[in-house]
Protein backbone atom coordinates (compact mmCIF):
# COMPACT_ATOMS: atom_id res chain seq x y z
CA UNK A 1 0.00 0.00 0.00
CA UNK A 2 1.59 3.00 -0.91
CA UNK A 3 2.16 6.14 1.15
CA UNK A 4 -0.45 8.20 -1.28
CA UNK A 5 -3.26 5.48 -0.72
CA UNK A 6 -2.99 5.88 2.95
CA UNK A 7 -3.34 9.31 2.90
CA UNK A 8 -6.47 8.99 0.92
CA UNK A 9 -7.91 6.17 2.98
CA UNK A 10 -7.21 8.25 6.37
CA UNK A 11 -9.04 11.38 4.53
CA UNK A 12 -12.32 9.16 3.78
CA UNK A 13 -12.34 7.59 6.95
CA UNK A 14 -11.95 10.77 8.85
CA UNK A 15 -14.94 12.46 6.60
CA UNK A 16 -16.96 9.55 7.13
CA UNK A 17 -16.60 9.33 10.88
CA UNK A 18 -17.57 13.11 11.26
CA UNK A 19 -20.33 12.52 8.45
CA UNK A 20 -21.60 10.41 10.93
CA UNK A 21 -21.30 12.05 14.12
CA UNK A 22 -23.00 15.16 11.98
CA UNK A 23 -26.03 13.05 11.18
CA UNK A 24 -26.25 11.53 14.92
CA UNK A 25 -26.55 15.09 16.32
CA UNK A 26 -28.92 16.02 13.23
CA UNK A 27 -31.21 13.10 13.97
CA UNK A 28 -31.26 14.73 17.56
CA UNK A 29 -33.70 18.01 16.60
CA UNK A 30 -35.70 18.07 13.37
CA UNK A 31 -34.67 19.09 10.50
CA UNK A 32 -35.66 23.23 10.82
CA UNK A 33 -37.07 25.59 8.64
CA UNK A 34 -36.29 29.34 8.41
CA UNK A 35 -39.84 30.20 9.86
CA UNK A 36 -40.44 27.02 11.44
CA UNK A 37 -43.49 26.32 9.45
CA UNK A 38 -44.45 22.02 8.78
CA UNK A 39 -41.35 21.10 10.91
CA UNK A 40 -42.48 17.75 12.57
CA UNK A 41 -41.44 18.20 16.11
CA UNK A 42 -39.71 14.77 18.18
CA UNK A 43 -43.32 13.78 19.74
CA UNK A 44 -44.22 13.66 16.12
CA UNK A 45 -46.62 16.64 15.64
CA UNK A 46 -46.16 19.10 12.81
CA UNK A 47 -45.23 22.59 13.69
CA UNK A 48 -47.41 25.81 12.76
CA UNK A 49 -47.16 29.47 13.60
CA UNK A 50 -51.13 28.55 14.02
CA UNK A 51 -50.75 26.14 16.12
CA UNK A 52 -48.73 28.27 18.40
CA UNK A 53 -50.70 30.78 18.34
CA UNK A 54 -53.58 28.58 18.91
CA UNK A 55 -51.98 26.68 22.18
CA UNK A 56 -50.80 30.78 23.55
CA UNK A 57 -54.75 31.45 23.39
CA UNK A 58 -56.00 28.24 24.96
CA UNK A 59 -53.07 28.79 27.69
CA UNK A 60 -54.32 32.52 28.74
CA UNK A 61 -58.38 31.00 28.69
CA UNK A 62 -57.10 28.17 30.53
CA UNK A 63 -55.25 30.38 33.20
CA UNK A 64 -58.57 33.14 33.08
CA UNK A 65 -61.22 30.34 34.13
CA UNK A 66 -59.02 29.35 37.10
CA UNK A 67 -58.80 32.87 38.08
CA UNK A 68 -62.40 33.59 37.95
CA UNK A 69 -63.42 31.15 39.92
CA UNK A 70 -61.51 32.09 43.00
CA UNK A 71 -61.98 35.63 42.28
CA UNK A 72 -65.83 34.74 42.96
CA UNK A 73 -65.12 32.67 45.83
CA UNK A 74 -62.63 35.57 47.59
CA UNK A 75 -65.96 37.90 46.61
CA UNK A 76 -68.07 35.91 48.50
CA UNK A 77 -65.74 35.51 51.72
CA UNK A 78 -64.67 39.13 51.60
CA UNK A 79 -68.73 40.15 51.75
CA UNK A 80 -69.15 37.50 54.59
CA UNK A 81 -66.05 38.93 56.73
CA UNK A 82 -67.71 42.61 56.68
CA UNK A 83 -68.28 43.49 60.16
CA UNK A 84 -67.22 39.99 61.28
CA UNK A 85 -63.74 40.02 62.54
CA UNK A 86 -63.86 35.67 62.50
CA UNK A 87 -63.99 35.77 59.19
CA UNK A 88 -60.88 37.82 58.29
CA UNK A 89 -58.42 35.13 58.48
CA UNK A 90 -60.44 33.61 55.87
CA UNK A 91 -60.57 36.61 53.42
CA UNK A 92 -56.70 36.52 54.11
CA UNK A 93 -56.21 33.54 52.66
CA UNK A 94 -58.63 33.47 50.01
CA UNK A 95 -56.99 36.85 48.53
CA UNK A 96 -53.74 35.06 48.58
CA UNK A 97 -55.20 31.97 46.75
CA UNK A 98 -56.36 34.77 44.58
CA UNK A 99 -53.11 37.20 43.51
CA UNK A 100 -51.02 33.93 42.96
CA UNK A 101 -52.86 32.92 40.32
CA UNK A 102 -53.37 36.31 38.59
CA UNK A 103 -49.42 36.73 39.60
CA UNK A 104 -49.10 33.98 36.62
CA UNK A 105 -51.42 35.80 34.16
CA UNK A 106 -49.46 38.83 34.75
CA UNK A 107 -46.50 37.26 32.41
CA UNK A 108 -49.72 37.03 29.88
CA UNK A 109 -51.02 40.53 29.09
CA UNK A 110 -52.59 39.82 25.81
CA UNK A 111 -55.04 41.63 24.04
CA UNK A 112 -58.13 42.73 26.43
CA UNK A 113 -55.88 42.78 29.63
CA UNK A 114 -53.36 44.77 27.44
CA UNK A 115 -53.74 48.50 27.68
CA UNK A 116 -55.85 50.29 25.76
CA UNK A 117 -52.89 51.77 23.20
CA UNK A 118 -52.12 47.74 22.39
CA UNK A 119 -53.82 45.68 19.39
CA UNK A 120 -56.32 44.15 21.47
CA UNK A 121 -55.97 46.03 24.54
CA UNK A 122 -59.08 46.91 26.65
CA UNK A 123 -56.93 47.49 30.06
CA UNK A 124 -58.92 45.53 31.72
CA UNK A 125 -55.48 44.21 33.62
CA UNK A 126 -55.77 47.86 35.44
CA UNK A 127 -58.77 46.74 36.89
CA UNK A 128 -57.62 43.70 38.56
CA UNK A 129 -53.89 44.75 39.71
CA UNK A 130 -52.69 48.01 39.27
CA UNK A 131 -49.22 47.73 40.70
CA UNK A 132 -46.96 49.27 40.92
CA UNK A 133 -49.56 51.98 40.76
CA UNK A 134 -51.08 51.44 44.38
CA UNK A 135 -51.82 54.30 46.17
CA UNK A 136 -52.57 53.99 50.13
CA UNK A 137 -53.32 57.52 50.90
CA UNK A 138 -56.19 57.10 47.82
CA UNK A 139 -57.60 54.07 49.70
CA UNK A 140 -57.71 55.87 53.25
CA UNK A 141 -59.23 59.10 51.19
CA UNK A 142 -62.08 57.13 49.94
CA UNK A 143 -63.23 54.62 52.78
CA UNK A 144 -63.13 58.11 54.87
CA UNK A 145 -65.31 59.55 52.49
CA UNK A 146 -67.53 56.17 51.55
CA UNK A 147 -66.90 56.62 48.09
CA UNK A 148 -66.51 53.07 47.55
CA UNK A 149 -70.30 53.44 48.20
CA UNK A 150 -71.32 56.32 46.38
CA UNK A 151 -69.24 56.69 43.75
CA UNK A 152 -67.05 53.51 43.45
CA UNK A 153 -67.31 54.47 39.24
CA UNK A 154 -65.06 57.65 39.83
CA UNK A 155 -62.67 55.52 41.58
CA UNK A 156 -58.88 55.37 40.98
CA UNK A 157 -57.31 51.96 39.33
CA UNK A 158 -54.48 52.63 42.02
CA UNK A 159 -57.23 52.49 45.34
CA UNK A 160 -58.85 49.43 43.61
CA UNK A 161 -58.64 45.49 42.55
CA UNK A 162 -56.22 43.21 44.34
CA UNK A 163 -53.88 45.86 45.72
CA UNK A 164 -56.04 47.86 47.78
CA UNK A 165 -57.76 44.71 48.84
CA UNK A 166 -54.14 43.88 50.15
CA UNK A 167 -54.23 46.90 51.94
CA UNK A 168 -57.57 47.12 53.34
CA UNK A 169 -57.22 43.27 54.97
CA UNK A 170 -54.03 43.31 56.23
CA UNK A 171 -53.19 46.73 57.72
CA UNK A 172 -54.00 46.43 60.87
CA UNK A 173 -53.04 49.93 62.61
CA UNK A 174 -55.38 52.99 63.01
CA UNK A 175 -53.13 55.45 61.44
CA UNK A 176 -53.44 56.48 57.55
CA UNK A 177 -51.08 56.79 54.54
CA UNK A 178 -51.57 59.96 53.95
CA UNK A 179 -49.23 62.62 55.19
CA UNK A 180 -49.35 64.97 58.07
CA UNK A 181 -50.30 67.92 55.43
CA UNK A 182 -53.35 66.02 54.04
CA UNK A 183 -56.76 67.21 54.43
CA UNK A 184 -57.78 63.69 56.29
CA UNK A 185 -55.33 64.48 58.50
CA UNK A 186 -55.52 68.01 59.18
CA UNK A 187 -59.61 68.46 59.35
CA UNK A 188 -59.30 65.46 62.26
CA UNK A 189 -62.09 63.42 60.37
CA UNK A 190 -59.73 60.49 60.28
CA UNK A 191 -58.95 60.60 64.22
CA UNK A 192 -62.49 60.69 64.86
CA UNK A 193 -63.08 57.07 63.13
CA UNK A 194 -63.82 54.45 66.19
CA UNK A 195 -61.93 51.81 66.07
CA UNK A 196 -64.72 49.51 65.28
CA UNK A 197 -65.98 51.72 62.98
CA UNK A 198 -62.80 52.41 61.16
CA UNK A 199 -62.77 47.91 60.78
CA UNK A 200 -66.20 47.96 59.55
CA UNK A 201 -64.94 50.34 56.65
CA UNK A 202 -61.97 48.49 55.47
CA UNK A 203 -64.11 45.19 55.58
CA UNK A 204 -66.92 46.87 53.69
CA UNK A 205 -64.11 48.49 51.25
CA UNK A 206 -62.28 45.37 51.24
CA UNK A 207 -65.49 43.18 49.80
CA UNK A 208 -66.24 46.33 47.36
CA UNK A 209 -62.95 45.68 45.92
CA UNK A 210 -63.27 41.64 45.78
CA UNK A 211 -66.33 41.77 43.97
CA UNK A 212 -64.98 44.20 41.75
CA UNK A 213 -62.45 42.21 40.70
CA UNK A 214 -64.74 39.68 40.19
CA UNK A 215 -67.39 41.51 37.97
CA UNK A 216 -63.63 42.37 35.94
CA UNK A 217 -62.24 38.55 35.96
CA UNK A 218 -65.76 37.69 34.11
CA UNK A 219 -65.90 40.05 31.68
CA UNK A 220 -61.72 39.23 31.03
CA UNK A 221 -62.77 35.70 30.53
CA UNK A 222 -65.44 36.44 28.20
CA UNK A 223 -63.51 38.94 25.98
CA UNK A 224 -61.57 35.42 25.40
CA UNK A 225 -64.06 32.58 25.15
CA UNK A 226 -65.45 31.39 21.93
CA UNK A 227 -69.16 31.85 23.19
CA UNK A 228 -68.01 35.83 24.14
CA UNK A 229 -66.06 38.64 22.40
CA UNK A 230 -63.70 35.73 21.05
CA UNK A 231 -60.69 37.09 21.35
CA UNK A 232 -59.18 33.87 20.74
CA UNK A 233 -60.25 33.35 17.57
CA UNK A 234 -58.32 36.71 16.43
CA UNK A 235 -55.10 35.60 17.59
CA UNK A 236 -55.52 32.02 15.84
CA UNK A 237 -56.44 34.00 12.46
CA UNK A 238 -53.54 36.37 12.76
CA UNK A 239 -52.62 37.48 9.18
CA UNK A 240 -55.49 35.19 8.00
CA UNK A 241 -58.57 38.05 8.57
CA UNK A 242 -58.04 38.57 12.10
CA UNK A 243 -58.99 42.05 12.72
CA UNK A 244 -56.35 42.46 15.52
CA UNK A 245 -53.37 40.98 13.64
CA UNK A 246 -52.20 41.62 10.08
CA UNK A 247 -49.36 39.37 10.04
CA UNK A 248 -48.84 36.00 12.32
CA UNK A 249 -45.44 37.82 13.27
CA UNK A 250 -47.26 40.96 15.28
CA UNK A 251 -49.35 38.00 16.79
CA UNK A 252 -46.60 36.08 18.17
CA UNK A 253 -44.59 39.77 18.90
CA UNK A 254 -47.51 40.73 21.28
CA UNK A 255 -46.88 37.75 23.24
CA UNK A 256 -43.29 37.96 22.78
CA UNK A 257 -44.22 41.51 24.58
CA UNK A 258 -46.38 40.01 27.44
CA UNK A 259 -43.12 38.10 28.38
CA UNK A 260 -41.05 40.90 28.72
CA UNK A 261 -42.74 41.48 32.04
CA UNK A 262 -40.22 39.28 33.61
CA UNK A 263 -37.55 42.46 32.41
CA UNK A 264 -39.56 45.99 33.12
CA UNK A 265 -41.71 44.70 35.65
CA UNK A 266 -40.24 41.62 37.56
CA UNK A 267 -36.15 42.85 37.40
CA UNK A 268 -36.94 46.50 37.23
CA UNK A 269 -39.14 47.05 39.59
CA UNK A 270 -39.80 44.20 42.23
CA UNK A 271 -36.24 43.26 42.77
CA UNK A 272 -33.83 46.15 41.51
CA UNK A 273 -35.94 49.24 43.47
CA UNK A 274 -36.05 47.46 46.47
CA UNK A 275 -32.34 46.34 46.24
CA UNK A 276 -31.43 50.09 45.51
CA UNK A 277 -30.32 49.42 42.67
CA UNK A 278 -32.25 52.40 40.86
CA UNK A 279 -34.96 54.93 42.01
CA UNK A 280 -33.82 54.09 45.77
CA UNK A 281 -31.01 56.29 47.74
CA UNK A 282 -30.54 54.25 50.20
CA UNK A 283 -29.11 50.50 50.57
CA UNK A 284 -32.43 49.18 50.33
CA UNK A 285 -36.07 50.31 49.97
CA UNK A 286 -38.50 48.11 51.76
CA UNK A 287 -41.55 51.13 50.64
CA UNK A 288 -41.23 50.08 46.93
CA UNK A 289 -41.51 46.17 47.69
CA UNK A 290 -44.48 44.61 46.05
CA UNK A 291 -46.23 43.32 48.67
CA UNK A 292 -45.40 44.48 51.69
CA UNK A 293 -48.87 44.51 53.59
CA UNK A 294 -49.42 40.50 52.56
CA UNK A 295 -45.78 40.10 52.86
CA UNK A 296 -46.53 37.34 49.61
CA UNK A 297 -43.77 39.09 47.45
CA UNK A 298 -41.68 35.91 47.36
CA UNK A 299 -44.67 34.20 45.91
CA UNK A 300 -45.34 36.94 43.65
CA UNK A 301 -41.59 36.46 42.17
CA UNK A 302 -41.94 32.25 41.68
CA UNK A 303 -45.76 32.84 40.38
CA UNK A 304 -44.27 35.28 37.53
CA UNK A 305 -41.72 32.74 36.47
CA UNK A 306 -44.24 30.06 36.35
CA UNK A 307 -46.29 32.04 34.73
CA UNK A 308 -43.35 32.47 32.13
CA UNK A 309 -42.24 29.33 31.65
CA UNK A 310 -46.41 28.17 30.32
CA UNK A 311 -45.80 30.51 27.63
CA UNK A 312 -42.36 29.30 27.00
CA UNK A 313 -42.64 25.19 27.40
CA UNK A 314 -46.29 24.70 27.07
CA UNK A 315 -49.25 25.03 29.50
CA UNK A 316 -50.50 21.46 29.75
CA UNK A 317 -49.46 19.24 32.50
CA UNK A 318 -45.46 19.08 33.30
CA UNK A 319 -45.69 21.76 31.12
CA UNK A 320 -46.02 20.21 28.02
CA UNK A 321 -47.59 21.36 25.12
CA UNK A 322 -46.33 24.00 22.64
CA UNK A 323 -44.29 27.01 23.33
CA UNK A 324 -41.99 29.48 22.77
CA UNK A 325 -39.45 26.62 22.74
CA UNK A 326 -40.91 24.39 20.21
CA UNK A 327 -40.70 27.56 17.93
CA UNK A 328 -36.87 27.46 18.98
CA UNK A 329 -36.69 23.94 17.83
CA UNK A 330 -38.60 24.01 14.69
CA UNK A 331 -35.99 26.99 13.23
CA UNK A 332 -33.36 25.51 14.05
CA UNK A 333 -32.41 26.77 17.81
CA UNK A 334 -33.02 24.19 20.45
CA UNK A 335 -29.61 25.00 22.33
CA UNK A 336 -31.37 28.86 22.79
CA UNK A 337 -34.49 27.11 24.13
CA UNK A 338 -32.22 24.87 26.91
CA UNK A 339 -30.61 28.15 27.96
CA UNK A 340 -33.30 30.00 28.62
CA UNK A 341 -35.33 27.35 30.36
CA UNK A 342 -32.07 26.82 32.37
CA UNK A 343 -32.12 30.17 33.57
CA UNK A 344 -36.02 30.11 33.94
CA UNK A 345 -35.10 27.07 36.39
CA UNK A 346 -31.87 28.95 38.02
CA UNK A 347 -34.16 31.99 39.10
CA UNK A 348 -37.05 29.54 40.72
CA UNK A 349 -34.35 27.54 42.52
CA UNK A 350 -32.55 31.24 44.10
CA UNK A 351 -36.10 32.03 44.81
CA UNK A 352 -36.69 29.13 47.00
CA UNK A 353 -33.38 29.03 47.90
CA UNK A 354 -34.51 32.48 49.90
CA UNK A 355 -34.39 31.57 53.63
CA UNK A 356 -37.00 34.30 55.04
CA UNK A 357 -40.77 34.32 54.30
CA UNK A 358 -40.93 37.70 52.20
CA UNK A 359 -38.78 40.42 50.42
CA UNK A 360 -38.94 42.46 53.27
CA UNK A 361 -37.75 40.35 55.52
CA UNK A 362 -34.95 39.28 53.52
CA UNK A 363 -33.81 42.53 52.29
CA UNK A 364 -33.23 43.38 56.34
CA UNK A 365 -31.36 40.42 57.28
CA UNK A 366 -29.70 38.47 54.01
CA UNK A 367 -29.36 41.34 51.24
CA UNK A 368 -27.46 38.52 49.40
CA UNK A 369 -29.68 35.96 48.66
CA UNK A 370 -32.12 38.87 47.19
CA UNK A 371 -29.49 39.94 44.94
CA UNK A 372 -28.80 36.35 43.84
CA UNK A 373 -32.43 36.18 42.75
CA UNK A 374 -31.60 39.90 40.60
CA UNK A 375 -28.34 38.60 39.37
CA UNK A 376 -30.26 34.75 37.67
CA UNK A 377 -33.09 36.51 36.17
CA UNK A 378 -30.64 39.23 34.52
CA UNK A 379 -29.20 35.92 32.89
CA UNK A 380 -32.50 35.06 31.60
CA UNK A 381 -33.54 38.86 30.72
CA UNK A 382 -30.23 39.37 28.66
CA UNK A 383 -31.26 36.04 26.59
CA UNK A 384 -35.00 37.42 26.29
CA UNK A 385 -34.74 40.96 24.53
CA UNK A 386 -31.27 39.30 22.44
CA UNK A 387 -30.83 36.21 21.23
CA UNK A 388 -34.73 35.47 21.71
CA UNK A 389 -35.67 37.85 19.66
CA UNK A 390 -33.35 38.07 16.90
CA UNK A 391 -33.25 34.62 16.53
CA UNK A 392 -37.50 35.00 16.15
CA UNK A 393 -37.37 38.07 14.41
CA UNK A 394 -39.12 40.24 16.38
CA UNK A 395 -38.81 43.81 17.91
CA UNK A 396 -38.21 44.53 21.50
CA UNK A 397 -41.36 45.71 23.48
CA UNK A 398 -41.60 49.55 23.94
CA UNK A 399 -41.38 49.14 28.09
CA UNK A 400 -37.46 48.32 27.93
CA UNK A 401 -36.17 49.63 24.96
CA UNK A 402 -33.27 52.06 26.00
CA UNK A 403 -32.62 50.20 29.17
CA UNK A 404 -30.01 48.46 28.92
CA UNK A 405 -29.24 47.44 32.62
Amino acid sequence: MNQSFKVHLWVYVTLNCLIQLSCENIQSYPIASSNGENVVLPNGSIFTRTSLLKSFGLCVIKELETFEEQSHRFAAIASESVNNPSQYASAKEAWQDTIDIWQQLEVMQIGPSDKSTKPGGLGLRDSIYAWPLSNECAVDSYLLSEAYQDESAMLRFSANGLSAAEYLIFYGEDNNACDQNHEINIDGAWDSLEEELLFLRRSSYAAFTANAVAETATSLLNEWLPTGENFLEELIQAGNGSRTYGKKRVAINAVSDALAYIEWAVKDSKLAKPLGLRDCDQEFCIDLVESKYGRRSKEHLKNNLIGFRKIFKGCDINYSGLGFDDYLLAIGQPQLAEQMDKAVLSTITAIDALNEKDLVTALETDKDSVLAIYRSLDQLTDLLRSDFLIALNLELPVMVQGDND
